[in-house]
């Protein structure tokens, strides 16, 4: 292990006003004033882990296009950092007719596993929407690429960050469904060869 090695740092967006609702192309909010004040403050922890050496200093800046991930890329980092970056591979899962519907009117017309049994969640396809193999491919790409030294900040959502932590630790089906993926919190992954590690979570 060396301090040099790349790290890849997934910051899940702040607070969004969402109101309840499912979120997608239909419906992608801003932040809730509790969510600036969240992505400051996940942007003052990244800057004190560089500061201190436990990252090395920002090479890249990423958004998944999301409203709410470009608003917690403005809020979390400082002048300086390199301009953001659109990668559509790291967007939420596309939730097609689902979106901008009340979470609780739509469990009420699932089916009954599907709200307890992490793999019946899994197996569900949203009309209109995107199967999670989908969202594992594409992540699964944008980790494959090289990635040279330096840190690469990328703010993206729950479902990409769960998925990519499944990938890297080999999760099975439905696992990752008990991975904490908390507002303005971020999971730092560290290069070693050939292979990304975890290296922190809740950073």
């Amino acid at each position: 292990m060396s301090d040099d090695d790349p790290r890849l740092v997934l910051l899940r967006h702040a607070q969004p006003a969402a109101a309840g609702r499912v979120m997608g192309a239909g419906h992608d909010p801003g932040l809730t004033p509790l969510g600036r004040e969240q992505a400051a403050r996940a942007g003052d922890r990244l800057a004190r882990m560089v500061e201190d050496g436990r990252l090395p200093p920002v090479v890249a800046l990423r958004t998944s296009g999301a409203r709410r991930s470009a608003e917690t890329a403005a809020a979390a980092t400082a002048p300086g950092l390199p301009a953001p970056v659109r990668d559509a591979r790291w967007a939420e899962r596309d939730l097609g007719s689902w979106a901008t519907r009340s979470w609780a009117d739509l469990l009420d017309e699932l089916p009954a596993d599907a709200t307890h049994d992490p793999a019946a969640w899994d197996a569900l396809v949203p009309p209109g929407g995107e199967d999670l193999g989908s969202i594992r491919a594409r992540v699964g790409a944008a980790l494959a690429e090289p990635h040279d030294r330096g840190t690469v900040l990328t703010v993206t959502h729950a479902g990409p960050v769960r998925a990519a932590l499944s990938l890297v630790l080999d999760l099975p089906p439905g696992a990752a469904h008990r991975l904490d993926v908390a507002y303005g919190h971020a999971v730092v992954l560290r290069r070693a060869g050939d292979t990304w590690v975890v290296e922190r979570t809740g950073a």
